[in-house]
């Protein structure tokens, strides 16, 4: 949740109107089918691992940093779902910034199935996998990109449907 220095940079200049950024999301699943999520700390909602690309950094790098500090898991990605935006990934950050997010989201396993998952920073209040039949409530946004990671459709996705 705390902002990058780039992003800092960025806002310094734009302040908090709509800014477009590269993102990446994670569904991370286990060897029982369940789905890691992730209760944020900034508006208890539940969702998925992931955040804002770095400059410089590529998709797969931001992925295995942002879970790495979501979850402290090492994982194993298996391929991207899809690649999202529209209204649905506009969200407004605990600092009042307006973001258009375009997601890149990726489906991914854990590298060590008996490490259990933990916060290394300040961004989760819990860690917990779910069956797919048994998810909390959560944005529909999330709900659809988990089951897109959960089919077996090879070619990626472009939209939430």
């Amino acid at each position: 949740m705390p902002l990058s220095p780039y992003m800092k940079n960025i806002r310094s200049k734009v302040g908090d109107e709509l800014l477009m950024v590269p993102a990446v999301g994670v569904v991370i699943v286990n060897s029982q089918g369940e789905v890691l999520l992730q209760q944020r700390a900034d508006n208890g909602q539940w969702g998925l691992p992931g955040g804002m690309m770095d400059p410089g950094e590529t998709p797969e790098e931001t992925a295995h940093r942002e879970v790495y500090e979501e979850t402290g898991l090492h994982i194993e990605l298996e391929r991207v779902v899809g690649v999202y935006a529209g209204t649905e990934f506009i969200s407004t950050h605990i600092s009042g910034s307006v973001n258009a997010i375009v997601s890149i989201l990726f489906r991914a396993r854990p590298v060590d199935e008996a490490q259990e998952p933990q916060a290394l920073d300040d961004e989760s209040l819990a860690l917990v996998w779910f069956s797919p039949d048994a998810l909390p409530e959560m944005p529909k946004r999330h709900v659809i990109r988990i089951r897109h990671a959960l089919s077996n459709q090879r070619e990626a996705y472009y939209k939430l449907d």
